[in-house]
């Protein structure tokens, strides 16, 4: 029987999926606004912290986590810590607090990943949710609340404040459901099909270069699969590369560029110009903002500048304060502004473990879906997080890292034991 907490829990983590759209009207001091996400995960905390303070020295005696999700543990401390090199004010105490309730909601999902109604929860009601709102923007031009969503103009943003962060979720549901169409033993394959052909028209309308190319990536890293373990789905290859051709030829037929707003095409036609022109790299606020990021890494090198200061130092440039861009877009070159060296690998290491023994069951036979999805969200994540100003303020990315370090890692997790970080303090 799934515990109470269990199911507080995973209506929390859904609520945050969505929660720039859940705001409530209350701002409190280094904090920002609240929403409906957030008040549930700090109530939880409050209940689990309550019932469970008498007995918080037994249980963390014997607390025994998986090692990526204790290597997490510690880069938040060292976050925490480094947040002393940067200057104390409102924006980084918030940056930190953004930034510790990412870890919460990463340790929530790690927790409830073997958990049928999380996953229920996730992936049917989150991508419904996620397309609903998409959908209902694309065809009827209305969005619910929703900072800075009224700047994107001729982007679809739906239930976000961003259109990029609506291309994350939809990258994540391209490549999850064509990995369940290929491998499904359970023969759901015409569903999964029917919420693949939902999901793939949307990818253009979003706007998102980074999106696009994720989308391809998906084909190719499936490819991978399929010739890992052919001998299990070698009927099913025609599909795949079927589907392959039909999308490159949708995204690229003119009738169908035709129904793009022109920003967009331009937009989308900008990725050659970039490739080919440095020219046209120098004029690029985003390139410039890069190379800047890079070349101060090299002054501060081993911790950074602190906590919350990547913006804070790229704001010193007077050419990216008149471009309105003092931003990386790039949340590696974000982790090495604020973390240095130190924290840039304290936050990969975990990653790229979790994708060895994620490759060592799937060479062995022994994966299973979830491990083979999680796997898929390990490959494409780096890419991801490449073009969105910041996932500090979008919690998507962390559910989903926790939900793939326990099936990546599932001969190392301790359900029992890593249960006393969300809620097991004295409760049973």
């Amino acid at each position: 029987m799934i515990k109470r907490s269990e199911n507080l829990q995973i209506i929390a983590l859904f609520f945050m999926i969505f929660d720039q759209s859940l705001i409530i009207p209350i701002e409190i001091p280094s904090l920002g606004m609240l929403s409906v996400g957030r008040c549930l995960i700090f109530l939880i905390l409050l209940r689990s912290l309550l019932i469970g303070i008498i007995n918080i020295k037994s249980n963390f005696v014997k607390l025994n986590i998986a090692p990526p999700l204790r290597i997490v543990i510690i880069w938040f401390g060292f976050c925490a810590i480094n947040l002393l090199l940067s200057p104390i004010d409102n924006e980084n105490i918030r940056y930190i607090v953004n930034l510790l309730v990412n870890v919460i909601c990463l340790i929530y999902s790690y927790k409830l990943a073997g958990n049928n109604l999380f996953i229920r929860y996730i992936y049917n009601f989150g991508l419904f949710t996620t397309l609903g709102f998409a959908y209902i923007d694309l065809f009827f031009k209305w969005r619910p609340p929703a900072s800075r969503q009224w700047d994107f103009t001729n982007e679809v943003v739906g239930a976000f404040s961003n259109p990029l962060y609506l291309g994350f979720i939809i990258a994540f549901f391209i490549i999850t459901l064509s990995i369940r169409i290929a491998f499904d033993e359970q023969k759901q394959n015409t569903k999964n099909l029917l919420m693949l052909c939902m999901t793939i028209p949307i990818v253009p309308f979003v706007g998102s270069r980074t999106l696009l190319l994720i989308s391809t990536l998906s084909i190719v890293f499936l490819s991978i699969l399929l010739l890992i373990r052919a001998r299990h789905t070698y009927r099913r290859i025609p599909v795949i590369v079927a589907s392959g051709f039909i999308m490159a030829i949708l995204f690229s037929s003119q009738v169908f560029l035709d129904t793009l707003p022109r920003a967009l095409v331009d937009k989308f036609s900008s990725i050659t110009t970039l490739a080919q022109s440095s020219e046209e790299r120098d004029k690029n606020s985003r390139f410039v903002a890069s190379e800047i990021a890079i070349q101060l890494s090299y002054e501060s090198p081993l911790l950074g500048y602190g906590t919350g200061a990547a913006e804070q130092k790229l704001a010193e440039n007077s050419y990216l304060v008149s471009q309105g861009n003092v931003n990386p877009h790039n949340y590696w070159l974000e982790l090495l502004l604020n973390y240095g060296i130190v924290g840039f690998l304290l936050f990969v290491f975990p990653i790229a473990l979790s994708l060895v023994n994620a490759y060592k069951l799937i060479i062995s036979g022994q994966a299973s879906m979830r491990t083979l999805e999680s796997a898929a969200y390990l490959v494409i994540f780096p890419f991801l997080v490449i073009g969105p100003s910041s996932i500090n303020n979008f919690v998507f990315p962390w559910i989903m890292l926790g939900f793939s370090f326990y099936h990546a890692n599932r001969n190392h997790a301790s359900r029992d034991t890593a249960d006393f970080l969300v809620d097991s303090m004295g409760e049973k």
